[in-house]
């Protein structure tokens, strides 16, 4: 990850590689967030969310279903 000080993560952020922070003002990446790879992120990511791209976007929400499902209709199982 290539960013400054100025970016700041909260619990349970899931970055991939080449996340790029270009950090002229104070960025702030929420809980629970998804970070594709390679994405250069400008502006705040809020809570609970799929952001990825070059500039970086929110693609959708996490909700219930990803929460059970780790692929499609694959059922995460925890014995």
């Amino acid at each position: 990850m290539w960013g400054g000080h100025h970016c700041h993560f909260e619990k349970m952020v899931y970055a991939n590689y080449h996340l790029t922070c270009v950090d002229d003002t104070h960025i702030y990446i929420g809980d629970n967030t998804v970070i594709g790879a390679g994405s250069v992120v400008t502006k705040d990511i809020p809570e609970n969310v799929v952001a990825v791209g070059n500039l970086c976007r929110v693609m959708r929400e996490i909700g219930e279903h990803d929460r059970e499902y780790y692929y499609k209709d694959r059922k995460i199982i925890i014995d």
